[in-house]
């Protein structure tokens, strides 16, 4: 009799087990912030000469801030000499050899329960300047290294997320997808949303920048929920009658 009663609750058990299995699971709602000049498209004129053209400048991206070196601008690379492939977005990337350029997101704080996924990407060139041996008098040929860094409160706010690339990950002559992520907070730090690329060493190489909020609704639907108390209720009324029948 004991024994009979255990299977039938072990058998309910499963049912339950299986209609939880297929209540739909809560879904994350991804919204695109806005990012000024996110590919570095709107520039000041190239005044700087590469091979035949000029092809970069030394100056705060439209947008963007430049900051701790004075070696960072925007770069129209020839795909013929630097990069053997089409650009990520658009026909010019932002550089920096040492430094970092940063931007502040005006009204936009991090907000309670909200993840941010931070996408940049990075670039590699396959000529003299591709991270390694770069060349350059009085700069050391060391291995660039790249942070992509969301902040709270400007450049030097709190750290909400960061991913530190080393640039013999990426092929030469190719560009690669980099994401930091922050899960978020039910009271996150103050201050508004901070992108800071950062690079130490040469040659960092950043395009097609990327912010989304990451919300999710944790509510069962209405119908779900009452499957389950139903469930439950036919078992504790069935429950009795079958203590009696053993």
């Amino acid at each position: 009799m004991q024994r009979l009663r255990i299977s039938r609750i072990w058998k309910f058990s499963w049912r339950v087990l299986g209609i939880l299995c297929v209540l739909p699971t809560a879904p994350v709602f991804s919204s695109p912030i806005t990012i000024t000049n996110p590919s570095f498209e709107i520039h000041d004129p190239f005044n700087r000469p590469c091979i035949s053209t000029n092809c970069y400048n030394i100056t705060d991206p439209v947008g963007w801030t430049r900051a701790n070196g004075p070696f960072q601008g925007q770069f129209a690379p020839d795909s013929t000499f630097f990069l053997n492939l089409s650009l990520p977005d658009g026909s010019v990337v932002a550089y920096s050899n040492g430094g970092s350029l940063y931007q502040t997101l005006a009204g936009q704080s991090a907000a309670a329960n909200t993840g941010y996924l931070l996408q940049v990407a990075i670039g590699r060139r396959f000529d003299c300047c591709n991270g390694l041996a770069n060349g350059i008098p009085g700069i050391p040929d060391t291995p660039a290294m790249m942070d992509i860094e969301l902040r709270a409160g400007g450049v030097a706010g709190t750290l909400l997320a960061i991913n530190t690339i080393d640039i013999r990950a990426i092929p030469l002559g190719s560009f690669a997808n980099f994401s930091a992520f922050f899960a978020g907070a039910p009271a996150p730090p103050a201050g508004n949303l901070t992108i800071v690329l950062n690079t130490t060493g040469i040659e960092g190489l950043f395009d097609n920048v990327r912010l989304d909020s990451l919300t999710s609704t944790q509510v069962p639907e209405p119908g779900s929920v009452t499957m389950v108390l139903a469930a439950i209720g036919l078992f504790w009324i069935r429950r009795p009658v079958a203590a009696n029948r053993a």
